[in-house]
């Protein structure tokens, strides 16, 4: 346990998220030998959690999203490094390797929003940098060429930028229920809303997701 603050009245630690019991019990002690003066939170500087809490929030179960890469033929990646840092980048990169394979007749097309260079970015057959703070704005934007009823505006995109959005959207719309469009755990959990938003009106859900 790291103390944060100690004043003589009260005592406040910062814990990594975890469902330990083990743990549960030692902060239930720890609260009954100081009483009130203790306080614990919770800290990640990580937080994959965000698609899970996104889609449990949007489908009213406790869900988290199955993305099946070797099944979509258009992909947009808005900030999500897929094969690189996110969780189960392993499986990720076998399912993105069998959508790849010019053998099999076709190739699965990437569209990368991103920042900084990823390697999934480095994959990416058409690569869109922005700022980060700008990716909301590309979602929104992608939501509104597809007939999502989203509530903001596109602020701060460059006409290039909104021409290279609108050629990414019309081919997902154009590969209705065989298209994918996936958030990074960097992004906002209202991002994540907007993406199952987006894949439910491309009829993504139930097959790609």
């Amino acid at each position: 346990l790291k103390e944060l603050a100690a004043d003589g009245k009260k005592t406040a630690f910062l814990l990594p998220a975890a469902n330990s019991p083990s743990r549960e019990v030692l902060i239930s002690k720890i609260k009954r030998r100081l009483g009130g003066n203790a306080s614990f939170y919770v800290h990640e500087a990580i937080d994959f959690d965000v698609h899970q809490r996104a889609a449990t929030a949007t489908f009213g179960q406790p869900v988290r999203p199955y993305w099946k890469l070797d099944q979509a033929d258009v992909i947009l990646s808005l900030d999500c490094d897929f094969i690189g840092t996110e969780e189960e980048s392993h499986r990720h990169i076998r399912d993105f390797a069998r959508g790849r394979k010019l053998a099999d007749g076709k190739m699965s097309r990437l569209y990368v929003v991103e920042a900084l260079m990823t390697q999934t970015g480095a994959n990416a057959d058409h690569r869109l940098r922005a700022k980060p703070s700008s990716t909301m704005a590309a979602a929104v934007y992608v939501a509104k060429q597809l007939g999502v009823k989203v509530d903001g505006e596109a602020d701060g995109l460059t006409a290039k930028q909104q021409k290279w959005l609108a050629g990414c959207a019309a081919d997902l719309q154009d590969n209705e229920g065989k298209g994918l469009v996936v958030a990074g755990y960097r992004q906002s959990e209202a991002v994540h809303l907007l993406v199952h938003q987006i894949n439910d009106v491309l009829k993504n859900n139930g097959a790609t997701v």
